[in-house]
Parts: C-alpha cells; sequence; structure tokens
C-alpha cells in the first residue's frame, strides 16, 4: 500500500498536494501522516505556501475537461452505489456510478442541494450520474425452479 501511496503523491504538483492534505489529513492513518510529512519535507513547501495552495482553487481550463467544483481538479474516481428496487412481481438492482474529485473527495450527487428547483433539477438530470439496471429478479420465477 505504501508504494501505491508514494506513486500517487509523486503524480502530485505542489498545489494538487497541498489540496489533498489539506482536505484528506484528518483521515489519514498514523503511517500515511509520517509519510505526507517526509513529503512535505522532501519538496520543502512551508505552511503558508501550502495554506496558499489549499485556498485557491486549481485553474486547468485548457483542456475542457470536467473541474472539480470545489477544488478546480480533474482528478476523479468512480463511486460505485448498488441499489434495490422492488417491484410488484420482483427487484431490480441498480448500479449507479458517480464521479469523485480524487483530491478534496467531492461528489456533487450526493451533497444536498438547498434550492428545490436545483434539487429538482438534478433529479431528473444529473451528468455527474449514470445507473444501469445490472440484474433483474422475479420472485415467480423461485416457484419453478
Amino acid at each position: 500500500m505504501g508504494e501505491r501511496l508514494d506513486a500517487f503523491l509523486k503524480t502530485l504538483t505542489h498545489h494538487e498536494f497541498s489540496i489533498y492534505v489539506g482536505y484528506q489529513h484528518e483521515s489519514f492513518l498514523k503511517h500515511t501522516k509520517e509519510r505526507v510529512r517526509q513529503e512535505i519535507h522532501t519538496r520543502e513547501l512551508s505552511k503558508k505556501q501550502m495554506e496558499i495552495y489549499f485556498k485557491t482553487k486549481i485553474a486547468n481550463t485548457e483542456n475542457g475537461q470536467a473541474q472539480c467544483k470545489r477544488c478546480g481538479s480533474q482528478k476523479f474516481i468512480v463511486d460505485e452505489d448498488t441499489e434495490h428496487i422492488g417491484t410488484r412481481w420482483g427487484e431490480n438492482v441498480i448500479k449507479i456510478e458517480t464521479n469523485r474529485c480524487r483530491l478534496c473527495h467531492y461528489n456533487p450527487s450526493k451533497e444536498p442541494e438547498k434550492n428545490f428547483w436545483k434539487r429538482l433539477k438534478r433529479a431528473i438530470v444529473d451528468d455527474n450520474k449514470t445507473s444501469t439496471i445490472t440484474q433483474t429478479t422475479y420472485w415467480v420465477d423461485d416457484l419453478f425452479h
């Protein structure tokens, strides 16, 4: 696990690294916190530099990729949730995939909207979410097997 963390930290710029540490530090385990301290020392980042980086969004507008609304990162991972929807004759299992920022862990699909109209719009159209039915079972089929 340590090698994967080291490889990930090496791919981050100073700005991305500061945002990652700022949002994730409280959830790090003891070993990870020590590894992050070593990386800060290796990069020769001061507390002031990290605070400035953390408070400013990353500006990556030249390539047109999706950006995190909170930090500006273009590094995303896929969150996968499963819903079981009961029907009159069975059940549908639906796989829902949403994008979560790798640096700050912001997932706009899981953040509740305060405005009613925005909540309604997200319920109808959510660009960050895709859902597919992965399995359909009918209880009647169990009676005949």
